[in-house]
């Protein structure tokens, strides 16, 4: 095959983010010092080929929250989606971990700070847990899932301020309606917080940060099962709250 011909495979090619050969004709691996020399060797009519660019942006990400109360947990779930926006599937050995940070959009110094690795992992259909290498073809999504824990119903940020009940002589963040349909627990007025994050998806690849997003969080002081209370929904927009019978 000649340089045209190899040329023409570049783009039909799977990029390989890490080490080895060239597992199959139609793989190639991107290393600088490679590219660099198909791009120096002439062609048939000494036409030079042009020099790799890496593309500015490799991956898609987004964040979304769920607010979760249950019986057995209570948390702020956040969901990193992250989507391969190349046009070729990259391979390679894995990094995926980082960090989401959760402020409150009316007070920056109410701040949660929650971290990710592979252990956190929903959703990738080319990861290998043993080899470590993650495959992720064009357009295709892998999803991960950080957790803001609320264990004893304590909301604890960053600070180790409560900002559920307040703690150490600081006020709660949270302002509270009474729940007319039921004694045992208390809505908290809406508050947003804003989502920001980055991930590292490769080893050899940077940081992919993602736009932040704004999460409208309802916050209920405790559980209580149905059987006592009328079910309540923790779902944005924090308007679809119980009314007493006859109302």
């Amino acid at each position: 095959m000649g340089l045209r011909g190899f040329r023409l495979n570049l783009t039909r090619s799977e990029k390989v983010l890490g080490t080895g050969g060239l597992p199959h004709p139609l793989r190639l691996v991107l290393y600088p010092p490679l590219v660099l020399f198909l791009a120096l060797m002439p062609g048939p009519c000494d036409e030079p080929l042009p020099a790799y660019k890496e593309p500015d942006r490799l991956f898609d990400v987004r964040l979304r929250g769920e607010y979760f109360l249950g019986m057995y947990e209570h948390s702020l779930r956040v969901y990193v989606e992250i989507t391969n926006i190349f046009d070729e599937t990259l391979v390679g050995p894995a990094s995926l971990t980082g960090t989401v940070q959760v402020t409150a959009a009316d007070d920056p110094n109410v701040r949660k700070t929650l971290t990710f690795t592979s252990q956190n992992i929903l959703t990738a259909r080319g990861y290998n847990a043993g080899s470590g290498i993650l495959k992720i073809d064009p357009q295709e999504k892998i999803v991960l899932r950080a957790t803001w824990y609320f264990a004893e119903n304590k909301v604890v940020d960053d600070s180790g301020r409560d900002l559920a009940h307040g703690n150490e002589g600081r006020d709660p963040f949270f302002s509270y309606v009474v729940d007319k349909t039921c004694e045992f627990r208390k809505l908290a007025r809406p508050e947003d917080f804003i989502l920001q994050g980055q991930i590292k998806v490769f080893q050899r690849t940077g940081p992919a940060v993602a736009d932040p997003s704004v999460f409208p969080f309802c916050f209920i002081t405790n559980f209580v099962d149905s059987k006592t209370c009328p079910t309540i929904m923790t779902d944005p927009p924090c308007n679809y709250w119980p009314e007493p019978d006859g109302q």
